[in-house]
């Protein structure tokens, strides 16, 4: 998305009451402090449950969850195209996979691990873990929809808690998926439990309009107006990145980007996982690469070329030049979560970008092409493992928002 303004992203909110903001914090009834965040899925027919003479062939739908990092989770659905009551719905975990597709919620299988509404009645779909409600009604023009259903943990499917479970839906949405299950669908099914009438692989909501971006008055330094574009980045620890006892293997993280052709470049990064010592984050842009994929921001390698927050000491990776604007305060949120929100981006002198033209053109290109940049995040023991290199804690392609 862009906007013509000069902005800054804000930083996480703190409230009483969960809002409807794609990233929010709020503080639970017992105090607890959570990050909170809107998924969606767009529920098509069901692969598994393509056969002739189906009536729920053209079943499909929409699905809003909010998940939040101190385990509670809610879904909100409708679907168009049933011709029996809905009976089940579910969160799914992938499940192994002999191809990319079949190893992401694209056309994965695996076993729910969050239960939503269904019927709790015997000889219907048992997972080991009742219901919180019954799913709306079917209506007379097949439809059905239900709002606001708690989500539960399927205790059997996994061994995680609810905590570490929504921390993990949060930073690797494409290996879960939303699953609607029908009677019908059922019936055909039996007695597996994972093939329902409908799914969507889980999306992050990203808003296209926040405070900042409409308030943004500040004037530009180079110029009367500036161009923005908004953007984001899920990071994992990634096969460039796996080494034999990695202390920080398991961690992910997200990063909320703004980038101005006036040369405002903002940050805010959640980190999942642990609580990592930070030493450097930034943005780099792909260079090189003998194959398509170490071409792209997934796998490529290429220098830094814009500097969020770091540590300025000799030896490190500015080399003692004070090319960081800020440390990399993290504040914990928790044993597996930490956050640090509005960081401010500087160009960094690799990026051979010293004008505001070349600024401008840098920024342009990031939004032209995402998928030659890629956020990193460097720590105390990527850095001492990968000496001299720097390869980093965790990465992730840019993504328009």
């Amino acid at each position: 998305a862009t906007t013509t303004a000069t902005t800054t992203t804000t930083a996480p909110t703190t409230t009483t009451k969960t809002t409807t903001a794609a990233v929010t914090t709020s503080v639970a009834t017992t105090t607890r402090e959570a990050f909170c965040y809107d998924l969606e899925a767009e529920l098509e027919m069901n692969e598994a449950q393509q056969y002739e003479g189906n009536v729920e062939a053209s079943a499909a739908g929409t699905a809003r969850l909010r998940l939040c990092s101190n385990g509670t989770a809610s879904a909100s659905f409708r679907v168009e195209g049933a011709w029996s009551d809905i009976l089940a719905t579910h969160i799914h975990r992938c499940n192994g996979g002999s191809t990319p597709q079949t190893r992401t919620s694209v056309l994965c299988q695996g076993p729910p691990v969050v239960a939503f509404c269904g019927d709790n009645a015997p000889g219907q779909m048992d997972v080991g873990t009742p219901y919180t409600q019954p799913c709306g009604a079917l209506a007379a023009d097949h439809t059905a929809e239900t709002s606001d259903a708690e989500g539960a943990l399927v205790e059997e499917n996994t061994n995680m808690t609810m905590d570490e479970l929504m921390r993990d839906i949060i930073g690797d949405p494409e290996s879960y998926y939303f699953n609607v299950h029908s009677d019908w669908s059922r019936m055909h099914a039996y007695p597996a439990t994972d093939e329902g009438m409908c799914r969507g692989e889980l999306r992050l909501v990203i808003p296209t309009t926040t405070t900042a971006q409409a308030a943004a008055t500040t004037a530009p330094p180079h110029s009367s107006s500036s161009e923005c574009f908004f953007m984001f980045s899920q990071m994992v620890a990634n096969e460039l990145q796996q080494y034999e006892d990695n202390p920080e293997a398991d961690m992910s993280g997200y990063a909320d980007i703004v980038i101005c052709t006036n040369g405002t470049l903002r940050a805010s990064v959640q980190i999942f996982g642990g609580v990592p010592t930070i030493i450097a984050m930034h943005i780099h842009r792909c260079s090189g690469g003998e194959t398509p994929q170490t071409r792209t921001a997934e796998l490529c390698g290429g220098g830094a070329v814009v500097n969020f927050c770091g540590d300025n000491s000799p030896g490190l990776l500015s080399n003692g030049v004070d090319t960081y604007p800020e440390p990399c305060t993290m504040a914990a949120r928790g044993e597996f979560f930490a956050s640090i929100a509005e960081m401010v981006g500087v160009v960094a002198p690799a990026a051979g970008a010293s004008t505001p033209a070349e600024v401008e053109a840098l920024v342009r290109d990031m939004d032209a092409n995402p998928d030659s940049y890629f956020f990193n995040i460097h720590t105390v023991a990527s850095f001492t493992h990968w000496y001299p290199g720097h390869r980093g804690m965790c990465r992730g392609p840019l993504q328009r928002s």
